[in-house]
């Protein structure tokens, strides 16, 4: 009788609590559930129908079973129930935390005993995540200060210092035993309404970043730093204390002088190099020093910086420039490439560069070092046309000296046998022409082989191009062709040969006659360049082609058709041995341009 009364009453004690607005559930002695309400059934995951017969040890997360048995265990032992926190493992695997009231079965207050517990169960897993992150947030803030490379000290809002870090005690000298408490114990006294009024500033909502200002440390000296104040929070967003943070700044300055230093050294490197040095960034030049301003024929900066780099290629190298930047920007250094390339005025140069992947201003780059190889190309280019001149020089000295005895028998005897046919003497004039033009050729080949100067004598080359100029003039006037001189700073003397200075100066202007056919004019320039006299002769004819131009004084090579492809190349040698270059190119407006230059002797 007694035990049904119980078990009536337990059924009405749950009753009149499965309907709270908390989990609720009826256990046994042993720990079987006997019932248990809908929001118990959705806070453990399980029906209320599966909960039935359920042990709670089942429920309970393994760590925390021992904690339900001691207090189930004493419950009998107290009137006055038990209360923890403990920890469920939901029926999909994962941990939930629940705060546990639990009734004691004597309700001595109504005169009951109870055959089950009840208990209240509250879900309290969200608050138990904010416990647990502001526990690793306060570790992490913790470490942080400890460990940060800044000083940093918290304030009450009276200016009170209630916590350093390390590097505070390192910076200033102080420990925190020692500080802690203290008002302001850095400030110099002068300061302190200073230091009052940044604090202030904070707490009313004011920012204090990067302040430069002048500490004291225990001992007196005063200490450089930079300054910023944070307010920190409590829960309700009011402003509780301030944490200032201090970088010494004695270092920092120093180094900041000596990084200044260092750049300004490498700038004026930069600016004095003798080589050109161009900084590229997204196909464009943002920098050049002043030899890439003079190696591009750059007047103005702005004539080079803020230019595609494309506006100086030839259009048939775009893919390759393009395939070099990518390599050269994904990390790949090119060095020692030959290249040619259009300056600002037009004029192609050959340069041979190295290129830098690097940074300017934050942004990827490239780093160019020029070096203009025109003058190198065109010394081992003479090179070989003086090795070639030397080796048919030879070729053509045994040649002559062989052709000459035959063709010498072969004159004199076309001489004696055109008396005897006199009928045929129109034949024997045409041979006598083909002999004299062989002899004309082996004396030329004979030159080739040994053109030196027999007697040089300081001459002004002005006079020797005035002389060669009266004596084509007639040739010129014939194929209307006006030859026009233009002498700058004459006399211009130099140490030659005048007769082969000739020889060379009438090859060159006969030719510039013959490429005219219509007529034009030829324009003779002379003038002293540095430690040099400069020749320039110009005509108005159809240019050379520029697969032609590299072949030109090469022995028997020749654009004529009855030329014997010697005559510029006897000049060329003449003018070597006089120490001296021939050069030729096409002029932009039309025609050739041979420029020769000899070593300008300077009277006294």
């Amino acid at each position: 009788m007694m035990g049904k009364s119980g078990n009536s009453d337990s059924n009405s004690m749950f009753a009149l609590y499965a309907h709270a607005p908390i989990g609720v559930v009826m256990v046994r002695p042993d720990g079987r559930i006997v019932k248990a309400n809908r929001l118990f059934s959705e806070f453990i995951g399980h029906t209320v129908e599966e909960l039935k017969d359920m042990n709670v040890y089942q429920i309970t997360h393994p760590e925390d079973r021992y904690i339900s048995l001691e207090h189930i265990s004493k419950t009998d032992e107290s009137d006055k129930g038990f209360r923890l926190e403990k920890r469920y493992v939901h029926k999909d695997g994962h941990t939930i935390w629940g705060l546990v009231q639990g009734l004691n079965r004597s309700l001595v207050e109504h005169k009951l005993f109870l055959p089950n517990y009840l208990a209240f169960i509250q879900d309290i897993t969200f608050l138990k995540r904010q416990e647990e992150e502001l526990r690793a947030n306060k570790e992490k803030y913790e470490s942080f200060v400890q460990h940060a490379s800044d000083g940093i000290v918290i304030y009450d809002l009276e200016g009170h210092v209630l916590e350093i870090n390390k590097a505070f005690t390192d910076l200033f000298g102080w420990e925190e035993g020692e500080v802690k408490g203290l008002k302001f114990p850095i400030t110099f006294h002068d300061q302190l309404e200073l230091s009052e009024d940044l604090m202030r500033t904070v707490t009313l909502g004011g920012v204090v970043h990067n302040i430069a200002a002048l500490k004291k440390h225990k001992d007196g000296t005063p200490i450089e730093i930079s300054m910023s104040v944070s307010p920190i929070h409590n829960v309700h967003g009011e402003i509780v204390l301030l944490a200032a943070t201090l970088r010494d700044t004695r270092v920092h300055s120093a180094l900041t002088r000596q990084t200044k230093q260092l750049e300004e050294s490498f700038k004026q490197l930069i600016e004095n190099w003798p080589d050109a040095f161009i900084v590229v960034k997204q196909d464009r030049c943002v920098y050049s020093n002043q030899a890439g301003l003079k190696l591009m024929r750059a007047e103005y900066p702005e004539q080079l910086i803020g230019h595609s780099v494309y506006e100086f290629q030839y259009k048939e190298n775009y893919e390759d420039i393009k395939m070099m930047m990518e390599q050269i920007l994904s990390g790949q250094t090119l060095r020692n490439i030959p290249y040619k390339f259009y300056r600002v005025d037009g004029r192609s140069i050959d340069v041979e560069f190295t290129a830098i992947p690097s940074m300017y201003e934050e942004d990827p780059a490239i780093h160019l070092l020029l070096r203009d190889i025109t003058e190198q190309i065109k010394t081992e280019e003479l090179m070989r046309i003086s090795d070639k001149l030397n080796a048919a020089g030879q070729l053509a000295a045994g040649i002559a000296h062989e052709i000459r005895n035959p063709l010498t028998a072969i004159k004199g005897f076309v001489q004696l046998t055109q008396w005897k046919y006199p009928e045929s003497r129109h034949y024997f004039d045409i041979i006598k022409s083909e002999v004299e033009r062989i002899e004309l050729i082996t004396g030329e080949l004979l030159l080739l082989a040994k053109p030196e100067m027999k007697s040089a004598q300081t001459k002004d080359v002005c006079g020797i191009l005035d002389q060669v100029s009266t004596l084509l003039e007639s040739q010129g006037i014939m194929n209307n062709v006006q030859i026009i001189t233009d002498y700058s700073g004459s006399p211009l003397s130099v140490m030659c040969d005048a007769n082969q200075l000739k020889q060379v100066f009438i090859n060159l202007l006969k030719n510039a006659i013959e490429v005219m056919p219509k007529g034009g004019e030829i324009r003779i320039q002379a003038e002293a360049d540095h430690e040099q006299v400069k020749i320039a002769i110009m005509d108005q004819g159809p240019g050379i082609p520029p697969e032609q131009l590299g072949q030109i004084g090469q022995p028997f090579f020749t654009t004529k058709s009855n030329g014997t492809g010697l005559g510029l190349t006897v000049s060329y040698k003449i003018i070597q041995n006089h120490g001296g270059s021939i050069n030729v190119h096409n002029d932009p407006s039309g025609g050739a341009v041979f420029t020769i230059k000899l070593p300008y002797v300077k009277l006294s």
